[in-house]
């Protein structure tokens, strides 16, 4: 099946596939999400298969009960696949335990090397949710996307390549509104995983350079204005501590400045300020063992930053926003 791919910091990265759907194509892998206590023939996906398959879904839970954090990949006697998940019971099922059950649809297919899943939108559905299907639909996307990714930049491919879920199909009715939804939560999972790759990438390769050629190549693909003050404009405008900062450094500092200006002209920006310290070295004789691993993760603020504005350009926001690295 082919698979659309994009670049981020010299790495090939899968772009998963999602779309609604209103049936179950033969090729996909069905998830029964089930809370504990509830009967499989209760799930909207066990009327569609057949009679056979059904008997032996039935047998199979009689016999080993489907609990909370239990996961099963199941092979029917018809040759098709399904994934068995256990939830809590409803009446402790919180909007947050639905966000980690999306989350753990993903991790498991690509343990089992799942590439292909349906998964029912209903069992996403909380009481203490009322946002609606839409607004659901989105967070579960990207939910999905964010789980679909790992920082591979620095490890050696294992024989048979990584594995990733390829194509996610959200079984609902209303496919339409379904599909927009899922692309707009698509887009904002893969800006984040674009935040996450600048954060975890070391210092020593993540220099303030490195940081403020992200933010111009982000605001190249987006649509947004990037501006990067070097040390001199950065002494003109009496920035003193982030000169005090660069003392430490034989890397020069650099100061991001990105504007997406398409509200009113009339209106006040929003502004967003991110720390982009790419290596604090400033803690190291203070912190204990487990608190230095981290440091290269102090210019996370400023990644986070750069793709909010990126994914708000990229969902063309009505809005006037000035964000600072």
């Amino acid at each position: 099946m082919a698979i659309a791919i994009f670049l981020i910091c010299g790495i090939l990265w899968p772009r998963m596939k999602l779309t609604a759907t209103n049936r179950i194509a033969p090729e996909t892998v069905p998830v029964f999400l089930l809370n504990e206590g509830r009967g499989l023939e209760r799930h909207s996906f066990f009327k569609l298969l057949s009679t056979e398959d059904k008997k032996f879904l039935s047998a199979f839970q009689k016999k080993s009960p489907i609990k909370d954090g239990h996961n099963h990949l199941v092979f029917l006697p018809s040759a098709r696949e399904v994934i068995l998940m256990g939830l809590s019971a409803r009446t402790s099922y919180t909007h947050r335990k639905a966000i980690l059950a999306a989350r753990r649809v993903v991790w498991f297919a690509r343990r089992e090397k799942v590439k292909q899943i349906t998964v029912a939108l209903e069992d996403f559905t909380t009481s203490d949710y009322g946002r609606g299907p839409h607004a659901l639909t989105e967070l579960i996307a990207t939910q999905w996307t964010i789980a679909n990714f790992e920082f591979l930049e620095y490890k050696t491919p294992p024989p048979d390549g990584w594995m990733f879920v390829h194509t996610i199909e959200l079984f609902t009715t209303n496919t339409k509104a379904a599909n927009d939804a899922l692309r707009t939560g698509m887009l904002i999972g893969e800006e984040i995983n674009k935040s996450r790759v600048l954060s975890n990438t070391p210092g020593g390769d993540m220099t303030p350079v490195r940081l403020a050629e992200a933010a111009v190549k982000a605001g190249a693909e987006s649509g947004f204005n990037v501006s990067i003050l070097d040390e001199e404009e950065i002494r003109k405008l009496g920035m003193g501590g982030v000169l005090g900062v660069s003392k430490g450094s034989s890397e020069r500092p650099q100061f991001i400045v990105m504007e997406y200006m398409k509200g009113k002209k009339t209106e006040k920006p929003i502004v967003l300020v991110g720390k982009g310290v790419t290596f604090d070295t400033g803690g190291l004789n203070l912190k204990p063992e487990h608190g230095i691993y981290e440091m290269h993760m102090d210019m996370s603020g400023g990644a986070a930053v750069i793709h909010t504005i990126a994914a708000l350009a990229r969902l063309k926001v009505k809005k006037n926003i000035v964000g600072l690295v």
